[in-house]
């Protein structure tokens, strides 16, 4: 799970998966789980709080949320082609039976693109 932050005023993504006693990664928010990097790698810089997550329909190229249903849903673009890896390295887990993985790598696909059936693409 991705908690958003800022850190010397650039937004980054704090990180926690199952299983771990705390939130000790963060990423890049142009990054997902595979650029993980342990908090200790910020000792020369300080967290200084979380961001509020904007509740309005997200445009092409902004951070933000889009309306998936009646819920909106988080919103950060990345360029095609990373979603196109990002899509076949997820697919390339989930045959190697690594479902978390699948979902971890996958993850910043279907968040990085606002076209709903894309998304949709990604999440099945």
């Amino acid at each position: 799970m991705d908690f958003p932050a800022l850190v010397s005023g650039r937004p980054i993504w704090l990180c926690w998966r199952l299983g771990e006693a705390e939130v000790g990664w963060w990423h890049e928010t142009t990054e997902g789980f595979d650029s993980r990097h342990r908090l200790e790698d910020l000792s020369d810089e300080r967290a200084v709080g979380a961001l509020p997550c904007p509740s309005s329909r997200a445009e092409r190229g902004s951070t933000g949320t889009v309306m998936q249903g009646d819920r909106a849903k988080a919103y950060r673009p990345i360029p095609e082609d990373r979603r196109r890896e990002a899509l076949e390295d997820g697919i390339a887990a989930f045959e190697r039976g690594d479902f978390f993985q699948a979902h971890e790598l996958l993850e910043p696909a279907w968040m990085g693109t606002a076209d709903l059936a894309e998304r949709a693409l990604y999440q099945a």
